[in-house]
C-alpha cells in the first residue's frame, strides 16, 4: 500500500519512513510532533507485540502491509490508562483496544482488494501486451533479416558489423521483448518452471544482457567489468532464468550513480554457480535490505524511477524455483557505496 492510499484510510495519525503524519479524524500528538528520540519506529520494539509504549507512557501500533511496506499509528493511548500525567492529553487520542484492530483489519483488507484489482488490470490487459509482444517479435525478425545480409560466420560477427542504427535498433526491439516476457510471471507465477530446463551458459546470458542495455549504460557514462567470468560450464536452468540477469543489470544502471562502473562476478564453486552484481549508489536502507524482495514493495531510493516493485520479487521467485537465492549487500560507509546483489544457483542436473 502506498503512502496516499494510507492516508485516505487511517483515521489515526501515524509515521512513515520517520515522516509524522496526521489522520483523517485525529492530528499528530504535539507530544509526538515535538520528539527527537521517536523510537516508536524502531523495528525491533514488536519482535513480540505489535505496539510499544514509549518515555511519555504513549503507544505506537505497527502495521505491516502485505507488501512489506511499515506503517506507525502513533501518539495514542488505551481507555484502560489510568497514569495520572496522562490527563493533559485530549480525550480523542484515547482508544480502545477493539477499534485499533478493526482499524488494521481495514488497511489489510483495503490493500487485498488494491492488489486484486492491480492483477485483475493486468490479466484484463494482458492480450493487448501478448500481441504488442507478437509485433515486437516480427520487427525484431525483420531486423535479424537485413543483419544477416552482412559480413560475417556467425550472426554475432554479422550484428557487430551492422550499422549503429540497426545495432541499436535489434537491441532495443529485442530488450523490449524480454520485458514483455515478464508479464506472463506477473500474471502466472508458475510460469518460472513452463518448459524444461535445458543447459545455459550464465555468463553468456549476463553478457548478452549488458549488450542490449548499452545505450543505458551511455546515459549515465557506465562501464561493465567483469570477474572470473567465462569460467563456467553450462547449468540446467529454466527459461525463464533469462529474465534474471534482465532485472539485475538493468537495477544496477537505475540506481547507479553517473560515471561509475558495474561490476559483474560469476563464480563456478563445483556444486553451484554464483553471480555478484554490484553498483555505486545510495544505500538500501537496514529496514529495507529483505523488503526489497517483497512483491510490489518500492523502496525509498525508487521513488524518483518508474515501476511498481516487481523486478526483485521476479529475481526472488526465478532463483527460489531453481532451490536458490539471492541476497542484498552494502559495502562502504555512510549512505553511498557499493550495492551487492548476490545470486547462488546450486547445480542440480533435474
Amino acid at each position: 500500500m502506498k503512502l496516499e492510499e494510507f492516508k485516505s484510510i487511517s483515521p489515526y495519525p501515524f509515521i512513515y519512513h520517520g515522516n509524522l503524519n496526521d489522520g483523517l479524524k485525529l492530528m499528530q500528538n504535539n507530544s509526538c510532533t515535538g520528539c527527537k528520540r521517536l523510537d516508536c519506529i524502531d523495528e525491533s520494539n514488536y519482535e513480540d507485540k505489535n505496539y510499544y509504549k514509549c518515555y511519555k507512557d504513549l503507544r505506537t501500533f505497527k502495521v505491516s502491509t502485505n507488501n512489506g511496506n511499515s506503517f506507525f499509528l502513533n501518539g495514542l493511548l488505551f481507555d484502560e490508562d489510568s497514569n495520572p500525567t496522562l490527563k493533559k492529553f485530549k480525550k480523542n487520542y484515547f482508544v480502545d483496544k477493539t477499534n485499533i484492530q478493526v482499524v488494521i483489519d481495514l488497511i489489510n483488507n483495503v490493500e487485498g482488494v488494491i492488489e486484486s484489482k492491480i492483477l485483475n488490470t493486468i490479466e484484463e490487459h494482458f492480450s493487448v501486451f501478448h500481441d504488442v509482444k507478437t509485433t515486437a517479435t516480427t520487427v525484431t525478425n525483420c531486423a535479424e533479416n537485413l543483419i544477416n545480409k552482412n559480413k560475417g560466420d556467425t550472426f554475432e560477427d554479422k550484428l557487430q558489423n551492422s550499422e549503429n542504427e540497426l545495432f541499436d535498433l535489434y537491441n532495443s526491439i529485442s530488450l523490449l521483448t524480454e520485458h514483455l516476457g515478464m508479464i506472463d510471471i506477473l500474471v502466472n507465477t508458475n510460469k518460472v518452471k513452463y518448459a524444461r530446463k535445458k543447459p545455459i551458459n550464465v555468463f553468456q546470458l549476463f553478457e548478452r544482457f549488458s549488450r542490449l542495455l548499452r545505450n543505458n549504460t551511455k546515459k549515465k557514462n557506465l562501464t561493465i567489468n567483469w570477474h572470473d567470468s567465462g569460467r563456467v560450464n553450462d547449468i540446467q536452468l529454466y527459461p525463464a532464468f533469462q529474465f534474471l540477469p534482465l532485472i539485475l543489470i538493468d537495477n544496477a544502471i537505475k540506481y547507479s550513480s553517473n560515471d561509475r562502473s558495474i561490476e559483474i562476478g560469476i563464480y563456478e564453486h563445483g556444486d553451484s554457480v554464483s553471480v555478484h552484481v554490484s553498483s555505486f549508489g545510495k544505500f538500501v536502507d537496514d529496514s529495507e535490505s529483505e523488503k526489497i524482495f517483497e512483491k510490489y514493495y518500492r523502496g525509498e531510493n525508487s521513488q524518483n524511477n518508474e515501476g511498481i516493485g516487481m523486478g526483485l520479487w521476479i529475481a526472488k521467485t526465478l532463483c527460489e524455483a531453481h532451490d536458490g537465492s539471492i541476497t542484498y549487500e552494502k559495502n562502504g560507509y555512510g549512505n553511498y557505496g557499493q550495492n551487492v546483489f548476490k545470486v547462488h544457483i546450486p547445480r542440480l542436473e533435474s
